[in-house]
């Protein structure tokens, strides 16, 4: 704002730079002319007989063309006047309409906001520890010729997050979707003539957080070079 401010300023001060100028023109034709006067004998000095009919005047009629100097009328000075007046009128209503614009420009729009509230009631939260616990029923049905559908039930209000077939350590297959309570088992191996596995059930809650089922299941397992199948053992 300052920077614009202080343009605008030098651009008025430029306004009346022509004007300036006809005033050193006039300053020096009234020196001129009177040297002129002078030269020529008018005023109250006698003639030298050297103006041929040039009648001397005193301040009657002024501005006298005199050899070579630009004659300056008094309706040339009124017409450069006006003319001085419009380009000041001109360079002010300039100066205000950039000053206007560039208030437009850098003042940030006014901020349109409303007030708002909602009122919110916090839920009753309760805390208890998870306790991973292992099924406490397991079953063993045929599923087809070749598979078998291990079944389970599931009372712990604690959600675990997959439940696993286990033979000892060894890891056979997992029910992972939220209330599964069954899975299929086909067998697996290179080479197996019909070995019967006793298998049970681990709650999965998380990393070790883990219980194994006391129930299990025989399932007999018969695999030739990876084509397997499982059945059931009372």
């Amino acid at each position: 704002m300052l920077a614009l401010g202080l343009t605008a300023l030098l651009a008025l001060c430029t306004v009346d730079g022509s004007l300036r100028g006809l005033t050193a023109i006039d300053d020096d034709d009234a020196d001129g002319s009177d040297v002129g006067d002078t030269a020529h004998g008018s005023g109250d000095g006698p003639s030298d007989g050297n103006d041929a009919g040039r009648e001397a005047r005193d301040d009657a009629a002024t501005r006298l063309p005199s050899g070579g100097t630009t004659v300056v009328t008094r309706r040339s000075l009124r017409v450069h006047e006006r003319r001085v007046q419009r380009l000041r009128r001109f360079g002010g209503a300039a100066a205000v309409l950039v000053i206007a614009g560039s208030i437009g420009v850098l003042v940030p729009a006014q901020a349109v906001a409303v007030p708002w509230s909602r009122t919110t009631v916090n839920p009753v939260s309760n805390f208890t520890a998870g306790t991973a616990t292992g099924v406490p029923t397991l079953t063993c049905t045929a599923a087809s010729s070749s598979t078998v559908t291990i079944t389970w039930t599931y009372t712990n209000p604690t959600v675990p997050n997959s439940f696993d077939l286990m033979n000892g350590s060894t890891q056979l297959a997992s029910a992972t979707t939220a209330g599964q309570r069954s899975l299929v088992y086909g067998g697996a191996g290179l080479l197996d003539l019909g070995t019967t596995y006793t298998l049970n059930l681990r709650t999965n809650l998380g990393n070790n957080w883990t219980a194994t089922s006391t129930p299990t299941v025989k399932v007999r397992v018969v695999s030739v070079l990876g084509l397997a199948s499982a059945s059931c053992v009372p």
